[in-house]
């Protein structure tokens, strides 16, 4: 699994990966460029080939482009979109629909505008209840670890005194 992990995120594997890969651009406003955003975007029904630039090659079957699922709750995700200078950036996502489709890569190119794309829109956050600043949502997963580490850490104290 940790293999598996490391290939994902490794930009060499993406690169060399054989599956088919689309492109998509958006424009959203510069100020959501520069101090970061969450954002939910609806892709298309059909998205530009990116390794054909809808020339059409073997990656999309020669039609220069690739079918996303029909239902538009199917092809909407959400992506953070971390703060940056303002520029355009570059954001490579793998299997955007699951197994619903033959997509193995999406690039999905955020780029400033003064207006921002009809399929784009800024997921906000709720604000946290006051007196609740950093706080942090805790798993039952996590809890029942954290409770292990913390009942073994006063055994080992306890037991050191003796």
């Amino acid at each position: 699994m940790k293999r598996d992990l490391a290939r994902v995120l490794d930009p060499a594997a993406l690169a060399a990966a054989g599956g088919a890969r689309a492109r998509l651009r958006v424009e959203v406003p510069s100020a959501w460029l520069l101090a970061g955003a969450e954002l939910e975007i609806t892709l298309p029904a059909r998205i530009g080939c990116a390794r054909c630039d809808g020339g059409g090659c073997d990656g999309c079957g020669r039609s220069g482009a690739l079918r996303a699922p029909d239902d538009p709750a199917e092809r909407a995700i959400r992506v953070h979109l971390p703060a940056g200078d303002g520029r355009a950036v570059a954001l490579r996502i793998v299997r955007p629909f699951g197994v619903a489709t033959d997509v193995d890569q999406l690039v999905l190119e955020i780029g400033p505008a003064s207006e921002c794309d009809a399929r784009v829109r800024r997921i906000e956050r709720k604000p946290e209840a006051e007196g609740s600043e950093g706080s942090i949502a805790w798993s039952p997963a996590a809890m029942a670890a954290t409770a292990i580490v913390v009942l073994g850490m006063l055994a080992a104290l306890l037991m050191g005194g003796r």
